[in-house]
């Protein structure tokens, strides 16, 4: 029997837009049982209470990525909850949660999305970014989309070189194994690839799971008119620099793309198991072999 899980969602000014469809879509969409838990955290108190259908939190100051995962880790811990991290800018189809919640495998799981597969269908193409605006409409077509894609992959359970955590589920002996996310990447950027690194040095992989397809807007919500370009060419140097530091340039080259993939592949005998497509012992074998 599945444990409880503990949903949560964190929301800010410039995607709030996306949360509320979000959170239509997941309580429409979502399957939960009795003692599961959804909490949105309002980053930068930019929704009224009132608006949010759910329990809602307002940190005292806006938190990073990191900080805001440990603090749901915390609050699923207290209750020996597992975790499911959802991002605010998807929109969640019918059925997405069932294949994640009956996997009892000690993985990182991530739920398929359009990242990974897109699709034409009815005059509807879906895109590995999408806006908000040209489905709010076509909701439907997007359904059809996801169960078309569940049938396609079900029973599927594989990597990629590149694996953002835009939603994703830990159970408890995950987190408990690999702990808190680290906070030390700045205001974000790398702790998803951080983290999947340290669960694999616990031989925990990291993996989609077929059968399950949202369509994720893969930050369209907060890239316009945000950040300066000075901005994000700092908030990327900070983050890169600290990997890079942690993890060694070969890392940065696979897990960032901040250098030459395919050379840093040669470099350690790794392009056959790259074209195989097994990352998760293409990493392990990275990490064994030291930095």
């Amino acid at each position: 029997m599945a444990r409880p899980t503990l949903f949560g969602m964190v929301s800010t000014r410039a995607s709030k837009a996306y949360t509320l469809p979000a959170l239509q879509s997941f309580l429409e969409n979502t399957k939960l049982a009795e003692k599961d838990r959804l909490v949105l955290i309002d980053n930068d108190d930019s929704i009224p209470a009132w608006h949010v259908p759910c329990e809602s939190i307002v940190p005292i100051k806006p938190r990073s990525f990191a900080a805001n995962v440990n603090s749901l880790l915390d609050m699923a811990d207290e209750y020996q909850q597992d975790l499911c991290f959802i991002s605010n800018d998807i929109h969640f189809a019918p059925g997405w949660w069932e294949p994640l919640r009956d996997n009892d495998q000690k993985a990182i799981l991530i739920p398929n999305c359009n990242q990974n597969n897109q699709y034409t269908m009815d005059g509807l193409t879906i895109d590995s970014v999408m806006n908000l605006a040209t489905v709010a409409n076509r909701l439907d077509k997007v359904d059809a989309v996801a169960a078309f894609s569940n049938q396609a992959t079900a029973g599927t359970f594989f990597t990629t070189r590149l694996m953002a955590f835009y939603a994703f589920k830990l159970s408890r002996e995950v987190y408990k194994d690999v702990g808190y996310m680290d906070t030390g990447f700045g205001t974000g950027g790398a702790e998803d690839v951080d983290y999947r690194l340290r669960a694999i040095q616990h031989n925990i992989p990291t993996a989609y799971v077929g059968g399950t397809y949202l369509l994720h807007y893969n930050g369209k919500s907060s890239w316009d008119g945000v950040e300066t370009a000075s901005e994000i060419d700092a908030r990327n140097q900070a983050y890169q620099t600290a990997f890079v530091n942690k993890w060694g340039q070969d890392l940065a080259d696979l897990c960032l793309s901040m250098g030459d993939t395919n050379a840093a592949l040669a470099r350690r005998n790794l392009v056959e198991l790259a074209a195989a497509g097994n990352w998760h012992v293409l990493l392990k074998q990275v990490l064994d072999a030291g930095q």
